[in-house]
């Protein structure tokens, strides 16, 4: 008797496999749950170890998350008080179809001001890379929003605020 012929052709991989997230982009990825969590009032205690995280990355990213939401110069993106509405982890798409991820989405006024958190500093070698990404997150926004004036602003994890032109 002939074997019998397979019931379907095997299908193509999709995707790609990811390695693990080595240590800096594991604080990356804690310091962008932490400020999500702060500034939305859901932080249950020990919620990171639900995320995979151990007590010391923890301590490790905590001091960062507080100096940028208590640093002065970034209090109108934070306090509640002085914006209309914000919204974290904004999925947008722009006219390649390609969907992005913004960090923070703030209205200030007539203003929507986009966020992009980084764990680094200023001085990274991918401050070009970061300045382009912020700049397609703002586009995306602008269309979203029927053309209100979208601003742009990379916040680094020294608390410094470098605003992009959109």
């Amino acid at each position: 008797m002939p074997p019998a012929a397979p019931l379907a052709e095997a299908l193509p991989s999709v995707g790609e496999r990811r390695q693990a997230p080595g240590e800096a982009e594991r604080f990356g990825i804690l310091l962008h749950a932490l400020l999500e969590r702060r500034t939305e009032g859901e932080e249950n205690p020990g919620w990171w170890r639900s995320l995979g995280f151990d007590e010391a990355e923890y301590r490790r990213a905590r001091p960062v998350a507080e100096r940028l939401l208590k640093a002065p110069a970034l209090r109108c993106y934070f306090d509640p008080a002085l914006y209309r509405r914000a919204w974290n982890e904004v999925d947008v798409t722009g006219g390649d179809g390609v969907l992005r991820r913004i960090d923070r989405l703030v209205e200030i006024g007539d203003q929507l001001w986009v966020l992009d958190y980084k764990s680094s500093g200023r001085e990274t070698g991918r401050f070009g890379d970061y300045e382009t990404q912020v700049r397609s997150y703002c586009q995306a926004v602008s269309r979203a929003f029927g053309g209100r004036p979208v601003r742009g602003a990379l916040l680094f994890a020294d608390g410094e605020c470098v605003e992009v032109c959109c």
